[in-house]
């Protein structure tokens, strides 16, 4: 971050710019300086003229360099945004969401206008939002064009992204829309005698586009290693192994990725009813294969995870094929089991890890032992100084220590919050795993076939504070109305669940 001066006619005007943020980023703080539309802003240093594409951190930029900028300001005339009086009705929904930012420090949510059945796509990008670190990446990163088709769909969720953040309003993406349905045809079906599209899977969504953007998200970490951010965020390394049932001393191992975790529903004779078990379920099966004497075995397989992803995506298998039937006269049709499944809030994966990483998870789960117990005795500090004031104050104290203690709870519920917050989203690579995630997103569907009812998308805000993002509608609701969402009924149920990592510092 360099401090500038922007000369613009006979004006000279101190600006900030940030060297690893495109020409973009410095184009909206030069409008909010003088009121000149990007579309008309000429920004020019050392003859070089300021283009999207311009790397700025290869300009050489120092404290105090002068910058020239050429274009008119609307209305001919520069009004600092303090100055300006207008009513709140009177705004743009743009100027809302600037204001709103300005004061809060929040994002104003914004929704995404249904284009005819895209519920699916609309809550599968509300979701992807939430991931910060792709947040960030792609606002802040000029990402290259991809080939083909598909390569254009980053680009169009970068822009996207962009425009839920600023514009204070319900998003028509038609653009991704254009570019999703290029890439892939059969989601630009429609319905017989309809000019809506055809409802679709929010899975098959959700994994197209990380797959789309996958490759534009390549980068070089601090220590100059070339990584992929999609990797980072989803890919989970399992370690299989293969047992033959006839030979049990027949044993192979190997490795296999995905981007995704499944929770079965459907097991048999065995209900689910938690998504531990489910997960549990799904990391066990039998495959045939040949064995060493060259006959056809069954094999127990069991999956364990040897590296932990910062996102867990988890899938619930609520859909199935449901086969045609002459006799009841039915058509072959993808069904929904609407069985209750509950979820936790906090998901501890170390059962489902291989004996290594179990091992180290230990020692984090130790060191979080240790800090919780300094946290508690902190809190009980903290506690016994509150009461104290409230003595040297004069004020009256409950004689039930609990019913003081949930008083102090109460004062100190905005610093729990943000205490909370900072180390949910704190950046990984920081401190220790200790085998647990948090929930940060719910993808639900309501309805009995996945060719037919409605996705929404609903995302952490803070605390137990989450935001309901259903098309263009954006609400805010509790933890508690999240937790709810296990299933049961003609109701919103989870089908994709997404875990952010918890690391102890």
């Amino acid at each position: 971050m360099v401090k500038v001066v922007l000369k613009w006619g006979t004006k000279n005007i101190e600006a900030e710019l940030d060297q690893s943020l495109p020409v973009i980023k410095f184009q909206e703080i030069v409008y909010s300086l003088t009121r000149v539309p990007i579309a008309s802003q000429k920004i020019i240093f050392k003859g070089t003229l300021f283009k999207p594409e311009t790397d700025l951190s290869k300009l050489k930029l120092q404290e105090g360099s002068v910058i020239t900028l050429m274009g008119a300001a609307e209305e001919n005339e520069i009004k600092e945004i303090k100055e300006e009086k207008k009513f709140y009705e009177e705004m743009t929904p743009e100027e809302r969401a600037l204001i709103y930012k300005e004061k809060t420090g929040e994002i104003l949510p914004a929704g995404l206008a249904n284009m005819g059945n895209t519920c699916y796509m609309n809550s599968s990008i509300q979701c992807l939002k939430r991931i910060n670190e792709l947040k960030n990446f792609l606002q802040n990163r000029q990402i290259p064009a991809g080939q083909g088709a598909q390569g254009l769909v980053g680009i169009a969720l970068q822009r996207l992204f962009r425009d839920l953040d600023k514009k204070g309003e319900a998003v028509k993406p038609i653009h991704f829309i254009q570019s999703f349905m290029t890439a892939f045809p059969q989601f630009a079906e429609k319905e017989q005698g309809s000019i809506a599209f055809k409802q679709q899977d929010a899975d098959e969504c959700f994994q197209n586009v990380i797959q789309c953007i996958e490759p534009q998200t390549n980068y070089e970490d601090e220590l100059g290693n070339k990584t992929n951010l999609i990797k980072d965020i989803f890919e989970i390394e399992f370690e299989v192994k293969q047992t033959n049932n006839d030979n049990i001393q027949e044993v192979s191992v190997k490795s296999e990725r995905s981007k995704k975790l499944m929770c079965t529903i459907d097991n048999q004779s065995n209900p689910v009813n938690q998504l531990t078990e489910g997960i549990e379920v799904s990391l066990q099966g039998t495959v045939q294969k040949n064995g060493q004497d060259g006959l056809l075995h069954d094999f127990t397989e069991t999956r364990r995870i040897k590296k932990l992803p910062s996102y867990l995506a988890i899938q619930m298998m609520r859909f199935f094929w449901k086969q045609k039937s002459e006799s009841s006269r039915t058509e072959a049709t993808k069904s929904k089991i609407l069985r209750s499944v509950a979820f936790p809030k906090i998901l501890d994966v170390t059962p489902y890890c291989t004996q290594d990483l179990q091992a180290a998870i230990e020692k984090g789960k130790d060191y979080e032992k240790r800090q919780q117990e300094q946290a508690n005795k902190n809190t009980e500090e903290k506690f016994a100084e509150y009461k104290r004031k409230l003595e040297s104050e004069g004020k009256m104290i409950p004689e039930d220590t609990k019913a003081l203690y949930k008083q102090f709870k109460e004062v100190q519920k905005e610093e729990d919050i943000k205490q909370h917050d900072e180390n949910l989203y704190r950046p990984h690579g920081q401190g220790l795993d200790n085998g647990t995630y948090e929930l940060v997103a719910v993808l639900t569907h309501q309805g009995r076939s996945a060719d037919s009812g409605h996705y929404v998308g609903w995302a952490h805000k803070s605390g137990d504070v989450w935001q309901r993002f259903d098309d263009d509608v954006v609400t805010e609701v509790s933890i508690d109305e999240i937790l709810d969402l296990r299933g049961g009924g003609d109701r919103h149920m989870a089908y994709y669940l997404i875990y952010r990592k918890l690391e102890i510092l």
